[in-house]
C-alpha cells in the first residue's frame, strides 16, 4: 500500500475553483520573500575573511526568506508533512463518496503567501470547461478563469514528459489523454510569477459523466526569479508529504492517482530536474524582463560570489562613490540563485 501520492495543480488559488472535486483539505501574496535578517556585508558566506570598509561597510544586506529556515512536523488526520516554521498548511477533504472522484488536497504557503505549493490526488473537471484533454487546457481554460482576473498574461514557457509521465499511458485503467510537466510565466495581482505543474488528464469510463479526471499532479509557484532559491525547500516539503492510513482506507487501500504514480519525493525531484533543464537563454531574457518590470538590477560580491538584487541605479551610485567590491552580474549568472537584497 502506498502512502505517498502525486500532487495536484492549482496555481495560486486552487481552493477558489468552482469545479467538481474529487479525496485530499491573503490572496495578495507579496513579491519579495526577504525575511528581514540583516547580514554583515561580505561575511555571510562563511569563507571570506575580508571585513568591509568604506562604502561597503555602510551597505545593508537583507537575507532571502529561503535562508536559515527552521522546520517542524505538521500532522493531520489525512496527511503528514514537514514545513518551515511559520508556513501555512491547509488539508482539505474533498471526498464525495467516490462517485465522481475524490481526493485530499494539501495547500502550503510561505508566511507572506508569495511561495505556493499544492498537492492532491485527483479530481473531476467538466469536459465543456476544457477545450482539449491536455494539461495546458486545464491550466488556461479552468484554473486561470477560476481566479477571477487575479492571474493575467499566463504564458506556457515549456513542456517536458518524464518516464513517470510516460508510464501513466501504460495503465489502461486510467485512460490517459495527456501527462507532462508544464512551465509558465504569469502575473498574479500584477506581480510577475513563475510556476511548474505536473499533471495527467484521464477519462477512462467517464463518457457518461461528461467529466475529465485530473490525476497525479503537483504545482509550485514562486515570484519570478526565485524558483532556483526555493528549490531545496520545495523538494523537502513535497518529499515529506504522506497520506495517512485513515485517508487511504477510504478507498480500500488505493486511489486513482496511485495507479501510475511514484512517491512524492521522486515527484518533487522530477519537477525540479525538469525546471533545471529549461531553456537557459530564454530564461535569462525572462529574468532580465522581470527585473526591468520590478525596477531592479543584480550585482555580485567579487569576494564571496554571492548575488544580490538591488533597486535600479544602485551600481551607478555605488561605483561613483568609489565602491569596487560589487559588480553587475554576467548573463549566465541570471540563472543562479541570489542571497538577498542589497542597498544603502
Amino acid at each position: 500500500m502506498k502512502t505517498k501520492k502525486l500532487l495536484a495543480i492549482t496555481l495560486s488559488a486552487i481552493a477558489a475553483l468552482t469545479i467538481t472535486s474529487g479525496c485530499s483539505g491573503s490572496d495578495q501574496p507579496g513579491q519579495s520573500s526577504f525575511n528581514g535578517n540583516i547580514l554583515t556585508p561580505g561575511l555571510q558566506s562563511g569563507y571570506n575573511s575580508v571585513a568591509p570598509t568604506g562604502i561597503d561597510a555602510t551597505l545593508k544586506l537583507t537575507s532571502g526568506g529561503w535562508n536559515n529556515l527552521q522546520w517542524q512536523n505538521y500532522e493531520h488526520q489525512y496527511a503528514t508533512l514537514q514545513v518551515p516554521v511559520g508556513w501555512k498548511v491547509e488539508v482539505t477533504d474533498l471526498y464525495q463518496g467516490g462517485a465522481t472522484g475524490s481526493g485530499t488536497m494539501v495547500s502550503i504557503k510561505s508566511p507572506d503567501e508569495s511561495v505556493m505549493l499544492a498537492y492532491i490526488d485527483f479530481y473531476s473537471v467538466p469536459q465543456m470547461m476544457m477545450k482539449s484533454p491536455t494539461v495546458e487546457s486545464f491550466l488556461t481554460d479552468v484554473v486561470v478563469p477560476a481566479n477571477n482576473g487575479k492571474i493575467q498574461n499566463f504564458v506556457v514557457t515549456g513542456t517536458n514528459q518524464t518516464d513517470q509521465h510516460k508510464a501513466l499511458y501504460d495503465n489502461a485503467a486510467l485512460g490517459t489523454y495527456d501527462a507532462k510537466i508544464v512551465s509558465a510565466d504569469y502575473n498574479f495581482n500584477g506581480k510577475p510569477y513563475e510556476g511548474f505543474y505536473s499533471a495527467a488528464i484521464t477519462g477512462k469510463d467517464m463518457a457518461s459523466t461528461g467529466l475529465y479526471m485530473v490525476v497525479s499532479v503537483v504545482s509550485v509557484d514562486t515570484p519570478k526569479g526565485e524558483m532556483q532559491n526555493w528549490e531545496p525547500v520545495v523538494v523537502k516539503i513535497l518529499g515529506s508529504i504522506q497520506w495517512t492510513s485513515a485517508c487511504i482506507s477510504r478507498y480500500g487501500g488505493t486511489t486513482v492517482g496511485s495507479a501510475g504514480s511514484a512517491g512524492s519525493g521522486s515527484t518533487s525531484d522530477m519537477i525540479m530536474d525538469s525546471w533545471n533543464k529549461r531553456n537557459q537563454s530564454e530564461d535569462i531574457m525572462s529574468q532580465k524582463r522581470s527585473d526591468a518590470t520590478l525596477g531592479q538590477e543584480r550585482v555580485v560580491d567579487n569576494y564571496t560570489g554571492d548575488i544580490y538584487k538591488a533597486d535600479n541605479g544602485f551600481y551607478d551610485q555605488y561605483s561613483s562613490m568609489g565602491g569596487t567590491r560589487y559588480s553587475p552580474i554576467s548573463d549566465d549568472q541570471y540563472t543562479q540563485g541570489y542571497s538577498g537584497y542589497i542597498g544603502f
